[in-house]
């Protein structure tokens, strides 16, 4: 097995399948960094808006309006201060980094927050975005394709034929090949954290921002990492089950349609179109939920998405995980080597 396993990452770093990803995320940045002026101007003007008023002038972090009908103020929109007093009123107006922004008005007058000087400060982020490829369809893509492209070149330098010939368990061969995709996942995700490093830090250095990093709020930390973690096991059930397509039919085409089907969801959107023509013709499935079984459409969005349900991807991801893996390890076993 040890012998395979190194056997096996010499092979893949040798390969020159490891720079698709990379190039694109490079690719990507690049078209990102020279579009990022023109989107700082639209955000601009998009933050120009304002309310109907008699005037209206410009201060830090906002503007300041004189209301006719102090009616027309809803009391519960976030960043709007009237005045109803006979007296000027300092606001204090915490912005979403928590630097305060002081404005005195005058009585009938309304600080409005356009959250302006903050968007001009900072290029925002959080941490969930670092780690926002494990469960974006394009790094499972390319994840799929670097591990069939890898499987399917193994005959060469007559690799298959010698590692038959020696004294090991065959079985270990598919097992090997699904560590070497761990491996293969733990780069992706790793040069992915880093151009979206790159970037921010970027972005800033053109746009002259300051970089502002949001933590987890309290109490979702958990729920973020076992997020995470339900996230890889996905891609290693997804891992396995290419593997044991591999096995079956070594064929490279089949194996790149599977990993285009699977990582943009398409796959999950024909089993979403399956139940809704069962229900709708032969009425049968009527209430059944089929997106709780769907790996990718409960991750998609991320673990504050509604339809993320941990308890039951978590099942579905591990019995294809289990299941792929062993039957990837009797086919092989069972199968010629030619």
């Amino acid at each position: 097995m040890i012998r395979i396993l190194k056997t096996d990452l010499f092979r893949l770093f040798r390969s020159k399948v490891l720079l698709a990803f990379p190039l694109i995320l490079t690719f990507s940045l690049i078209s990102g960094l020279l579009f990022s002026a023109r989107i700082a101007e639209e955000e601009e003007k998009a933050n120009t808006h304002r309310i109907d008023t008699t005037y209206s002038r410009d201060v830090t972090g906002g503007y300041i309006t004189e209301i006719r009908d102090p009616e027309s103020i809803d009391p519960e929109q976030k960043g709007v201060y009237y005045n109803d007093t006979d007296e000027p009123m300092q606001i204090v107006h915490i912005e979403e980094d928590g630097v305060e922004i002081k404005v005195t008005i005058q009585p009938g007058e309304t600080f409005v927050s356009t959250d302006r000087d903050f968007n001009n400060r900072h290029v925002i982020t959080s941490l969930p975005e670092f780690l926002e490829g494990l469960y974006d369809g394009l790094l499972l893509f390319f994840l799929g394709l670097t591990v069939v492209i890898f499987c399917t070149c193994e005959t060469r330098a007559g690799f298959v034929k010698n590692a038959a010939g020696c004294a090991i368990d065959r079985r270990h061969m598919p097992l090997s090949k699904i560590i070497v995709g761990f491996v293969v996942l733990v780069i992706y995700a790793a040069e992915f954290a880093i151009y979206h490093s790159l970037s921010i830090f970027l972005e800033s250095a053109i746009t002259g921002k300051s970089v502002f990093v949001r933590q987890l709020p309290e109490g979702d930390a958990g729920k973020f990492w076992g997020f995470i973690i339900v996230c890889i096991l996905i891609h290693m059930a997804f891992i396995a089950l290419l593997i044991l397509l591999h096995e079956l039919s070594g064929n490279r085409a089949i194996g790149i349609v599977f990993a285009a089907i699977f990582g943009f969801g398409i796959l999950e959107y024909m089993a979403e179109g399956a139940v809704y023509l069962l229900n709708h013709f032969f009425h049968i499935l009527g209430g059944f939920n089929i997106d709780k079984y769907l790996l990718m459409k409960n991750i998609l969005q991320g673990y504050d998405n509604a339809a993320y349900h941990p308890q039951i991807t978590l099942v579905m991801a591990a019995i294809y995980l289990v299941a792929g893996t062993v039957l990837a390890m009797v086919v092989t076993k069972k199968r010629d080597v030619r």
